[in-house]
């Protein structure tokens, strides 16, 4: 759930984002993160609870969930949020680049918003692209060594098949950025599946209008044939089905 209030004029579209990836329906009414401290507070919660600014509740506010290539002044809008957010006690800020939209984020991107969470202190985590090899722990690692920001990468999860094997080279990728000086930490979860909203494999085109958007776009014959085209190249694009 996000620290960072979602524009008014689209809660309903993020309170569809979160059931889509199998959390229940929750209405976001928050304007500010003491709102949100009094909504975790009011659901009686069984753990202590570190709030962090959603990349994905950012971009919701500014652009909604379309593809959108962000200029310089809406970096900076972004960027202002974020640092809105940690000012009133929000400890860093948190990615899920596998979802719409943060999928849609570019490497400035990311970097323009670990500066600010440098400045302050906080921390970056980052549930990365699935991508194929290595490309995603270097995309995170870059963001640490170019901002100064303390890294931490949720989760070391080899999906690719050409990378079975290969955990030892990962990890020591992440040593070797630490021996450099870096603050970066790594977690696993420490199970074999792992699960999310099958919407989360789609294509990124399919997803930007919401579930909504994603059953008026299938309605379409030329569409339809077009996303399994692209989901017979593997998941998210690259990594084999099987």
């Amino acid at each position: 759930m996000p620290v960072e209030a979602v524009a008014r004029s689209r809660r309903d579209a993020f309170e569809e984002f979160i059931t889509g990836i199998g959390f229940p329906r929750q209405r976001v009414w928050w304007d500010d993160p003491s709102g949100f401290a009094e909504a975790v507070t009011a659901s009686g919660p069984l753990m202590n609870i570190v709030p962090l600014v959603g990349h994905g509740a950012l971009r919701l506010a500014r652009t909604g969930l379309a593809d959108v290539h962000l200029d310089r002044a809406d970096l900076e809008r972004l960027a202002a949020s974020l640092g809105k957010s940690l000012e009133l006690g929000a400890f860093g800020m948190s990615s899920g680049l596998t979802y719409v939209p943060s999928k849609f984020a570019r490497p400035e991107e990311l970097v323009r918003l670990g500066r600010v969470l440098a400045e302050h202190g906080a921390m970056y985590t980052t549930h990365a692209r699935a991508t194929p090899g290595t490309e995603p722990f270097g995309e995170a690692i870059a963001v640490c060594r170019a901002t100064g920001v303390k890294l931490q990468f949720s989760h070391v999860a080899l999906n690719d098949p050409k990378m079975w094997k290969r955990a030892p080279e990962v990890v020591a990728r992440f040593h070797a950025a630490a021996d450099r000086g870096l603050d970066v930490r790594y977690d696993v979860y420490p199970y074999h599946a792992s699960a999310s909203a099958l919407t989360q494999y789609l294509p990124g085109w399919l997803r930007e209008s919401g579930e909504t958007g994603i059953r008026e776009q299938l309605s379409s014959g030329r569409l339809y044939d077009r996303a399994p085209r692209e989901l017979s190249r593997g998941l998210f694009g690259a990594i084999p089905w099987d």
